[in-house]
């Protein structure tokens, strides 16, 4: 199935909350030049599979889809028959049944503990496209030398390929189910890794006794991939049943990548150049659930001669790479998490990424609710050697967040001391965003934060941006709102004069416009910033007020910018001219402009 360097570019669908979800290959009957009698379809049977030895009743449901527009759907769609067709994301239901867990959609009834293979069913089906449609318009900036290098292509599961797709051109795909594994030893805990579709629970505190190495794994392409396609991310349920794991210690961000990984005849492979760089009880979960569990006193130390080298790294205490999952009521408590890195073995094509945060590094679409981290120590020394640049998150919740946060509380000390000691003759930026909450925010709500941030930075010359907040280093879209905060901030410094960048405010440093605009491809009219926070904040030892510094709004000819408008745009009596192509010429943006609709974005800090 995997033909390197295809790029199918198909599917330019309904974009999902900042992640694509494809093209719809469903089949459009009103189509001009079609009509009923001359197309033909495909039929997919998602089969809800409660009673897996009996195949010939009828378990197909309906059911209603989720988001605003919620519709009744059947679980027997139609598509239109093309080489190239494939389920795409929005046809394919999530059943329930009491008692049970669903673990996805298989291509047989029943599954047996043999088929799991390394934690992945070999009879999984991902759905959509690899490739989310923000990749795709992402990888049009990017060179064909780096997609080479990445390794990075479009595929899907084509339903001509399908081995028990019947003549007449049906395909039954069949539910899988399972029940809780009771968790009570660290040999359970560590067995997770052989399940990682699974469902777990809790049954009594477990104290861990050896290193720990995190369950799953994070490839460096997951980035572009919908979160279907994260393979061997944790995908299941984890439920701590209200009990504590002691004595997480994690000593290396370096991972012995076995054999299978690598072989592109096994079932599952990975996907990407570098599968290091994760530090957690989790790898990386996507649309997982971990719910009411404590970990008390966890160690994340990577220092010395484990000093990290590579291109990325993400440490937290919970998870370093998150897509799409909900935490839910998990304490965090006196968590040291103590990281030196250089970027002596990163290739010429990377730079330097380090995220780190109190509960997850990197949430994508992501939601934690009622969590808590207490006591929390954060401390990272990095040195740039190779090459100049590179991008750092740090927060006491979460370090890059594109994630809703409401309702937890973070008590925590944030060390950021970073070094350019590079001699490359090419100068890329330095990116340094930091938060009591969060280094990037996008939706925070309730939440109470108690933070002390140290950043020292040191680039005398050449680009550099230094961003700190209260709450975030960085508001990308959405609001940061109703936030009780106190934060004492210290920075000290050393940037070139000429283009180095200190920012700092007591709720965040900086509006961050190439990340905001992605919403701008579906919203047609968004308020972001900050709303209603409580704030004491102190800077260099001065009670210091400003929500944001001026100049961290967008500025076009010297003058500042409180809005983004995609076309020329009258409402309440105000007129906004068009300036995104000339916002995107200054700042970049994720996106461009042909992919967003006539959207009004107002920049507010209240």
């Amino acid at each position: 199935m995997k033909n390197k360097l295809r790029y199918l570019l198909l599917v330019i669908g309904i974009l999902g909350l900042l992640v694509g979800c494809g093209g719809d290959t469903t089949a459009d009957l009103s189509s001009e030049g079609n009509t009923q009698e001359d197309v033909e379809y495909y039929t997919v049977i998602f089969d809800k599979n409660t009673t897996s030895d009996d195949l010939t009743d009828d378990e197909t449901f309906t059911y209603f889809s989720t988001g605003w527009n919620a519709e009744k759907k059947s679980s027997v769609v139609q598509i239109e028959k093309t080489d190239d067709a494939y389920i795409p994301m929005e046809d394919v239901p999530t059943p329930t049944r009491k008692g049970y867990y669903f673990a996805g959609w298989q291509t047989k009834p029943v599954i047996e503990d043999t088929d799991i293979v390394h934690g992945v069913s070999k009879y999984q089906v991902f759905f959509d496209t690899k490739l989310t449609t923000l990749a795709l318009q992402q990888l049009e900036q990017v060179s064909e030398e780096e997609k080479e290098y990445r390794d990075i292509y479009q595929e899907a599961f084509y339903i001509k390929d399908f081995e028990n797709l019947t003549e007449d051109g049906t395909l039954t795909l069949y539910a899988r189910w399972v029940e809780q594994t009771e968790i009570d030893s660290e040999e359970d805990l560590k067995n997770i890794k052989n399940d990682l579709y699974g469902a777990y629970i809790l049954t009594s505190d477990i104290t861990l006794t050896e290193a720990w190495e995190p369950i799953g794994a994070y490839y460096s392409n997951y980035e572009f991939y919908n979160n279907d396609w994260w393979t061997y991310a944790f995908r299941g349920s984890f439920d701590g049943n209200g009990h504590t794991i002691y004595g997480l210690n994690i000593q290396s961000a370096t991972h012995e990548l076995p054999d299978w990984v690598l072989d592109e005849e096994a079932i599952w492979y990975a996907d990407g150049n570098d599968g290091n760089g994760t530090a957690a009880l989790f790898a990386a979960i996507s649309d997982a659930e971990i719910k009411n569990l404590t970990l008390e006193s966890p160690v994340i130390s990577i220092t010395g001669e484990n000093t990290y080298t590579g291109h990325f790294l993400y440490a937290a205490a919970v998870a370093s790479f998150d897509m799409e999952s909900s935490i839910r009521n998990v304490n965090v408590n006196n968590p040291i998490i103590q990281l030196e890195y250089s970027d002596v073995n990163i290739s010429y094509e990377d730079e330097m990424y380090i995220s780190i945060g109190g509960v997850e590094a990197g949430g994508w679409s992501s939601s934690i609710k009622n969590c808590n981290v207490t006591n929390g120590t954060i401390i990272l020394n990095e040195k740039t050697i190779k090459r100049h640049g590179g991008e750092i998150y740090a927060g006491g919740l979460i370090g890059e967040g594109f994630a809703g946060l409401d309702n937890n509380k973070v008590d925590v000390a944030i060390t950021i001391n970073g070094e350019d000691v590079s001699t490359a003759e090419q100068d890329s930026v330095l990116k340094v965003w930091v938060g009591g909450l969060t280094g990037t925010s996008t939706t925070s709500k309730n939440n109470t934060i108690n933070a002390d941030i140290a950043v020292n930075v040191v680039k005398p010359v050449g680009k550099a941006d230094v961003n700190v907040g209260g709450i975030a280093g960085a508001q990308r879209y959405q609001k940061a709102e109703q936030n009780e905060v106190i934060a004492n901030i210290i920075t000290n410094c050393k940037l070139d004069e000429n283009e180095g960048n200190t920012r700092v405010g007591a709720a965040v440093g900086f509006f961050d416009i190439y990340y905001a605009v992605i919403v701008l491809e579906y919203s047609t009219y968004i308020e972001c910033g900050t709303a209603g926070n409580d704030l004491n904040v102190t800077w260099n030892g001065n009670q210091y007020n400003v929500l944001m510094p001026e100049e961290g709004y967008p500025v076009l000819d010297g003058k500042k910018i409180s809005y983004i408008a995609v076309k020329d745009t009258e409402m309440d009596g105000a007129s906004y001219a068009s300036n995104v192509d000339e916002l995107l010429d200054v700042y970049g943006g994720y996106i461009t402009s042909e992919h967003m609709v006539d959207a009004l974005m107002l920049i507010k800090m209240e």
